[in-house]
């Protein structure tokens, strides 16, 4: 009897073992919220094909001062440029894995059942729209659609007459969900947060491209990452990965 425990028991352990080594380890990736249902559904699809993926989805500023102070995330998406440099100053990204990788529109959008019309241009009285309202934005300091958006409105000279009427939200995904609410009648938001949200937001009109600087959103490796995590990264560049990055409305860059 003790010699078959202890054959039962070394059996056990093999089976373990062998489970374990055929478990790949699991990838961090910290994504902008903005890439919610994208990301998601590229995660789920690797996934099926035998990895094991997950994301953690904020505004690209609170995701990069999580990593800087020691998050374990494998892989950062950040909706512009200046998250993606501030980690880089760090030296926390991984040497030549650093790519624009998407592109997106800024559109303004209002609840589903809103009659509201407007025409983005210089000078565009966008305040007699939003009356007393508020019109939902990401907080420019920590949110690049909040940033871009500001931006845009400050080139179109549209800005001092809303400043006071903005709300502002923790991530672009929020100020969408206000908007979808009928919590705030006017909201700005990437384009593809839109496509996301076709059921409960509409779309008003769209930022011309000139009023802002090009929406990139750049992906990296962070430093010191598994042989995993790079085969996470070189799927999201296939062509497979593509296909479900344009259906949700992002350009590949």
């Amino acid at each position: 009897m003790k010699r078959f425990l202890q054959a039962l028991c070394v059996s056990l352990f093999i089976l373990a073992t062998v489970a374990f080594a055929q478990t790949p380890a699991k990838v961090i990736v910290f994504a902008a919220s903005s890439t919610t249902c994208m990301m998601t559904e590229l995660i789920d699809v690797y996934n099926k094909l035998g990895g094991n993926a997950i994301a953690s989805f904020a505004a690209s500023g609170a995701l990069a001062r999580q990593i800087e102070a020691g998050a374990p995330a494998d892989i950062f998406v950040s909706a512009d440029q200046t998250w993606m440099n501030y980690l880089d100053g760090h030296k926390l990204l991984a040497e030549g894995t650093r790519k624009d990788w998407l592109g997106s529109t800024l559109v303004l959008i209002a609840p589903k059942g809103s009659n509201v019309t407007f025409k983005i241009q210089k000078g565009a009285s966008l305040a007699a729209i939003i009356g007393k309202g508020k019109m939902a934005i990401g907080d420019p300091a920590s949110v690049p659609a909040g940033a871009y958006a500001k931006q845009a409105m400050i080139h179109l000279g549209i800005w001092p007459s809303v400043e006071k009427n903005i709300a502002t939200a923790e991530n672009v995904r929020v100020a969408l969900m206000l908007v979808s609410r009928g919590e705030a009648p006017l909201g700005v938001v990437f384009g593809t947060d839109h496509m996301a949200a076709r059921d409960s937001v509409k779309l008003v009109d769209t930022f011309p491209a000139d009023s802002f600087d090009p929406i990139s959103y750049p992906i990296a490796m962070i430093k010191d990452r598994s042989v995993e995590a790079k085969k996470f990264y070189d799927f999201l560049m296939t062509d497979i990965a593509k296909s479900i990055i344009k259906k949700h409305g992002f350009a590949v860059l």
